[in-house]
């Protein structure tokens, strides 16, 4: 009986310093979003998105430029970039005008590497869609190299096709212009989209 009283007595001593530890000695986050923040000396916040709402992001999020370097995005240029929906009617909008840009970017990327003329956006839309029933890319290339006739008549390959949905997707995304923690020396660009 002692020996079960005195193992309770340990566990919620222990559950006790836990808590007081994780209470009064680990760093607590701050109900005020601008003070998890740091700033610059031009009085511009910066920081990692993660660590905010999307409102209360600071001037300057953390990204990685496509040049590899780490630096910061200004949130009004990402947040005009990204340019969210204002409702379900505009998302839904918003992707078919997007899907659209992708069939016509991807149909004239794959007229120029095959040097033909005869993909059509309809196509692409169609190989796209192939594409997307299959999670593993890699799978659903060599899926839709056997039945989609108008992917076998193009004679590339599945890593030739591949490169050419990259190219598509980056020909579409949107540069925006990579900051020092100054805020206005450019170090990079990051493309949203």
């Amino acid at each position: 009986m002692r020996k079960h009283s005195l193992a309770r007595l340990l566990g919620i001593l222990v559950v006790a310093i836990g808590v007081c530890f994780a209470t009064f000695v680990l760093p607590q986050p701050s109900a005020d979003a601008a003070s998890r923040a740091e700033e610059n000396e031009a009085g511009m916040t910066y920081g990692s998105a993660s660590m905010f709402d999307y409102e209360e992001e600071p001037d300057l999020i953390l990204v990685v430029a496509t040049n590899g370097k780490e630096g910061y995005v200004k949130r009004e240029d990402l947040h005009a970039a990204e340019a969210p929906a204002a409702n379900p009617e505009e998302a839904v909008q918003l992707m078919q005008a997007r899907n659209d840009e992708l069939s016509n970017a991807l149909a004239q990327e794959l007229n120029t590497m095959t040097g033909q003329s005869s993909i059509t956006a309809a196509d692409a839309s169609a190989m796209i869609a192939a594409m997307s029933e299959t999670p593993d890319p890699a799978q659903s290339i060599e899926q839709l190299s056997t039945t989609n006739s108008q992917f076998t008549e193009l004679s590339i390959t599945g890593e030739q096709f591949a490169e050419a949905l990259s190219n598509a997707q980056t020909s579409l995304a949107r540069s925006i212009p990579v900051y020092e923690q100054d805020g206005t020396t450019v170090i990079g660009t990051f493309l949203v989209g």
